[in-house]
C-alpha cells in the first residue's frame, strides 16, 4: 500500500465480534453434512418458495409491452421483486443496481449516483430511461434522477431492468438502457386481508475512520433513520415515508482539502394508489433535500428536488379484437440548488458571505396508447406517444451578505423558455415460428418540435430447446439533448443534435436442476456522442472563468461480455453471481472547433475510454438457516480504471492519490427473520469500511468523490 490504512475498529468490541460471528456461521453453513450434491430436490418455502422452472420462466412485459416468458424476450433484462429485497437484504435502488451485470454505479460530486450501463457514461443519468408505473422520472435541464433513499423500495413490488436500447418502444432517451419500477397496489396484498395496514423502520450508525499518508485523520459519524407507513383497502393503497440521516463526509474536499461539511439528508414521500377493474390512478410526491457529496472548501451546496408526479391509465381485453392500455402522466420537478460562499478564514471558522439560488423547475407530461392483436402466430402491437416538457422557472440570482446585504436581480440559466413536442408511432410483430423460435421485428418514428426527425428498429431472435435457450437482438436508439447540454447561458450550442445508438447482442443460456445460468455478447456503435469539456474562452460571446461546453463528437464503441446466473447449489441457498467484462471501450472525439478554448489538451484521436472498470464482479447470496431466519453477504469488485493525464492536476501535488482509481471489493452482510407478523433484518454495509472512490468525471483534475463508509443498519416492520 501506498498509504496508510484507517484503524480497522467497529462501531465498539461487541459490534466486532458480531461481524466476526456472523462471516463464521455463513462459512460454517457451507460444510455440514446436509449441503450436500445430493441433496434432494430444492425445497423454496416463503421467499423461495417457487419452484426452479418457475424462476427460469419469469414472465416480463418491458421489452415487448406484453406478457413474455423471460428466457424468450427480445433484449437482455433482469428482475427483482419484493421477496428478492428481503431475501438478499437490498434496501435501495442502488443495491439492486449494483448486482446486474454491465452496469456501473459512481457516487458523483452533486450527490446523485450514476448509472453507466455497458460502458455508456453521464453525469446525470440522461442516458437511461427510468419509470415508476409507467412515468418517466427525470428533470429535462439535467435529465436526471436519484437512485439511492431517494427512490425506497418498501413499496416496489417488481423491478425490471434492460441492458440496451429501448428506442423502438419507449421512444427518445430510452439508450444506453431502461430501469421499470412496479409499485405495490392492493392486489399485491394477500387475498384474505380486507384491509391491510403495516409500519417499517430503520435506524442507522456509520463511523469510518481515515488517515490518508498519516496527514488526515477524524472519525466521521452518520445516523441515517426511516420510518414508513403502509396501508390498503377497496382497491386503494396508499404509503408515506420519512428519511433522516446526518450524512457522510469524504476525507477531502474536490478541490483537495480537508473540511467538514453540513451533509445532512431529508426526505418526505407519500404515494397513493387506487385500482379497480380495468382503471388505475396513482399520485406521488417527493420531497428531497441533499448535499453535494463532493463541495469545494469555499462552499457549502445543496440541491432540493420535489418531483410530483401521477398517472391515470385505462386496460380493456376485448378477447378476440385485442388488448387496448392507454395512460396519461404528468411530472412536475421542483429543483432548486443553492450554493453559499463563505470568506477563506480557515477551519473551522468561516464567516458566510454570500449565497446563490439556482431554479431549475420543469415539466413533463405525455401520452402512450397501445393496441395489441394475436393474429394467427404473430401478436401485433401499434402504439402512439405524445410527450411534451417545457421549462418553468429556470432562473438564478446572488445575495450578498457582505459587506452589505443586497439581492441581486433573477438572471436567466437558460437562453429561452423552452417547449418541445414529440410525437411517436411504432409497430411491432413477435411471430412464434414454432414452439421454440419467436422472430420480433419494430420500428418507430419519432417527429420533434425542435431537433430532426428520428426513425428507430430492432430485430430479435430468440429461442428456447430443452434446457438451452439463446437470443439475438440488433437495434437502434436515439437521445435529445438536455436543456443545459444546448441552451445554458453562457455556452450555449443551438447546433448540438441527437446521439445515436445500434446495438447487437446474442445470448447463449443454460438451465439446470439447480440453477441457469447465460453469457451475453454486445457492441455498441456510438455516433454523434455528446460530450462536455472543460473551456476558458468562447470566441464570441463572454465566459467568466471555466465552464462546460457540450459537443456532438464522432464515436465511440464499446464490446463486452456479461455473465449472469442464479444458483440453488444446495437446500435453502440462494446465489446471484455476475460479472462483466469490457473487450474494448474507445473514443474518437475527431476535433474541436477553433471558436472555444479548451481548459486541457484532449486527446481527439481515437483512445481508452476513461474512469471505466474493465472487469466487474458481483455476487449475492442468501441462505435460510431456519423456517423464518435467513443470513447472507453481499460483495461487488471494480477492476482498475483508466486515468487521463490530466487527472488531479488541480490538487496540491502532495495531496494527489492515483491510486483512488485502483481496483476496489465492498462487501455487505445481512440477516433477517419473522416472527409472527415482525419482520426484523440486521445489516452492514461496507463491512471492512473499505475506501471507495469515484473519478471526478466532470472535471478530471479535480479530486475524486468518496463513497460512505461502515454502516450499520437495523430495521424492523409489522404488519397489522
Amino acid at each position: 500500500m501506498r498509504y496508510t490504512r484507517y484503524k480497522f475498529t467497529f462501531l465498539s468490541p461487541l459490534f466486532y465480534k458480531l461481524q466476526t460471528i456472523l462471516i463464521a456461521i455463513f462459512l460454517l453453513l457451507q460444510s455440514i453434512p446436509g449441503y450436500s450434491q445430493d441433496a434432494k430436490k430444492v425445497q423454496l418455502a416463503e421467499l423461495y418458495k417457487m419452484s426452479l422452472e418457475e424462476l427460469m420462466n419469469v414472465k416480463v412485459t418491458t421489452t415487448t409491452k406484453s406478457e413474455i416468458s423471460i428466457n424468450k424476450c427480445p433484449g437482455i433484462v433482469r428482475v427483482f421483486t419484493n421477496k428478492d429485497f428481503e431475501k438478499y437484504g437490498l434496501t435501495t435502488l442502488r443495491d439492486v443496481l449494483s448486482f446486474i451485470p454491465g452496469i456501473q454505479i459512481q457516487e458523483y460530486m452533486t450527490g446523485v449516483n450514476l448509472v453507466w450501463i455497458r460502458g455508456v457514461q453521464s453525469r446525470y443519468n440522461s442516458k437511461v430511461l427510468l419509470f415508476i408505473d409507467g412515468v418517466p422520472v427525470r428533470d429535462s435541464y439535467y435529465g436526471s434522477f436519484c437512485i439511492n433513499e431517494a427512490v425506497t423500495l418498501n413499496n416496489i413490488e417488481r423491478i425490471e431492468v434492460i441492458n440496451g436500447p429501448g428506442s423502438v418502444l419507449y421512444g427518445a432517451n430510452a439508450f444506453a438502457g431502461i430501469i421499470y419500477i412496479t409499485t405495490k397496489s392492493n392486489v399485491n396484498i394477500e387475498p384474505d386481508e380486507k384491509t391491510h395496514f403495516s409500519i417499517n423502520s430503520n435506524g442507522g450508525f456509520g463511523k469510518s475512520w481515515g488517515d490518508i499518508e498519516g496527514k488526515y485523520e477524524k472519525e466521521n459519524k452518520y445516523y441515517p433513520y426511516t420510518i414508513g407507513v403502509e396501508g390498503s383497502g377497496k382497491g386503494f393503497y396508499g404509503y408515506g415515508e420519512y428519511f433522516y440521516s446526518k450524512g457522510f463526509n469524504p476525507e477531502l474536499t474536490r478541490d483537495g482539502t480537508s473540511f467538514e461539511h453540513d451533509q445532512h439528508r431529508e426526505k418526505k414521500y407519500f404515494m397513493l394508489k387506487y385500482k379497480r377493474s380495468n382503471f388505475s390512478f396513482m399520485g406521488t410526491i417527493n420531497d428531497y433535500y441533499y448535499p453535494y457529496t463532493a463541495h469545494k472548501s469555499d462552499r457549502d451546496q445543496r440541491l432540493h428536488r420535489i418531483p410530483v408526479y401521477g398517472t391515470v391509465s385505462y386496460k380493456k381485453d376485448f378477447k378476440n379484437m385485442g388488448k387496448f392500455n392507454i395512460q396519461a402522466y404528468y411530472n412536475y420537478i421542483f429543483f432548486k440548488r443553492y450554493s453559499f460562499y463563505f470568506l477563506d478564514e480557515g477551519v473551522p471558522q468561516r464567516t458566510l458571505e454570500g449565497k446563490k439560488e439556482n431554479f431549475n423547475n420543469t415539466i413533463l407530461y405525455g401520452i402512450d396508447c397501445d393496441y395489441l392483436y394475436q393474429w394467427q402466430k404473430h401478436l401485433l402491437t401499434l402504439g402512439f406517444s405524445y410527450q411534451h416538457d417545457e421549462s418553468e422557472k429556470i432562473k438564478s440570482r446572488t445575495i450578498n451578505y457582505l459587506p452589505s446585504y443586497e439581492k441581486g436581480e433573477w438572471k436567466k440559466n437558460i437562453e429561452d423558455d423552452v417547449k418541445r413536442n414529440n410525437i411517436g408511432i411504432f409497430i411491432q410483430d413477435l411471430w412464434e415460428i414454432n414452439s421454440n423460435l419467436i422472430l420480433t421485428t419494430g420500428i418507430r418514428y419519432n417527429t420533434m418540435s425542435r431537433f430532426d426527425d428520428q426513425f428507430n428498429y430492432r430485430l430479435g431472435l430468440t429461442g428456447q430447446k430443452n434446457k438451452f435457450y439463446g437470443k439475438l437482438l440488433y437495434g437502434s436508439a436515439y437521445r435529445v439533448p438536455v436543456y443545459r447540454e444546448y441552451l445554458k447561458v453562457g455556452v450555449i450550442n443551438k447546433e448540438l443534435q441527437p446521439e445515436h445508438l445500434n446495438t447487437f447482442e446474442i445470448q447463449a443460456g443454460y438451465t439446470f436442476t439447480k440453477g441457469n445460468f447465460n453469457l451475453t455478447f454486445f457492441t455498441n456503435s456510438y455516433r454523434d456522442f455528446i460530450e462536455e469539456i472543460s473551456i476558458t474562452v468562447l470566441r464570441g460571446d463572454t465566459l467568466e472563468g471555466s465552464d462546460e461546453y457540450n459537443l456532438n463528437f464522432k464515436s465511440r464503441n464499446i464490446s463486452g461480455l456479461e455473465f449472469n446466473s442464479v444458483l440453488y447449489p444446495v437446500n435453502n441457498l440462494s446465489i446471484i453471481l455476475a460479472a462483466s467484462y469490457l473487450l474494448s471501450a474507445k473514443e474518437e472525439m475527431g476535433g474541436i472547433p477553433n471558436f472555444i478554448v479548451p481548459e486541457f489538451e484532449y486527446d481527439i484521436k481515437k483512445h481508452d475510454l476513461y474512469f471505466l472498470s474493465k472487469f466487474t464482479f458481483n455476487l449475492l447470496t442468501s441462505y435460510r438457516i431456519f423456517k423464518k431466519y435467513n443470513l447472507g453477504v453481499n460483495l461487488i469488485y471494480y477492476s482498475h480504471r483508466n486515468k487521463p493525464k490530466e487527472y488531479q492536476t488541480c490538487i496540491n501535488e502532495e495531496d494527489r492519490r492515483p491510486q483512488n482509481a485502483d481496483a476496489f471489493t465492498k462487501v455487505d452482510v445481512f440477516t433477517n427473520f419473522r416472527f409472527k407478523k415482525t419482520f426484523f433484518e440486521l445489516k452492514i454495509n461496507n463491512i471492512f469500511n473499505s475506501r471507495i472512490y469515484s473519478p471526478p468525471f466532470a472535471k478530471i483534475a479535480n479530486y475524486d468523490t468518496e463513497w460512505p463508509g461502515r454502516v450499520l443498519i437495523f430495521s424492523i416492520k409489522h404488519t397489522f
